[in-house]
């Protein structure tokens, strides 16, 4: 589903902080809110299907530019989490 033609600041309920003037801010908030979807759609280490679909909508609602900078957030605060292990 293409949310492009209507600019909005929220996918779903979560906020896609577009009015978030300091941008460190903005990919750090919008890595969270990628943390909070995979960990609120995720039972016994797998991610349920209707939780896949909803990260990847929300993904794709932020900016291309911003993308790359999301999703390093969302790694770093997976790690922070202890969701994924650090490999030394």
């Amino acid at each position: 589903m293409q949310q492009n033609a209507v600019e909005v600041n929220e996918y779903k309920g979560y906020s896609l902080f577009k009015e978030a003037d300091c941008e460190k801010n903005r990919h750090r908030n919008r890595g969270v809110v990628m943390v909070n979807i995979i960990e609120d759609h995720t039972k016994e280490g797998k991610m349920s299907p209707r939780g896949t679909a909803t990260l990847i909508g929300y993904f794709q609602c932020i900016p291309p530019r911003d993308q790359l900078l999301a999703e390093k957030a969302c790694s770093d605060m997976l790690i922070e989490r202890g969701v994924v292990p650090v490999v030394h």
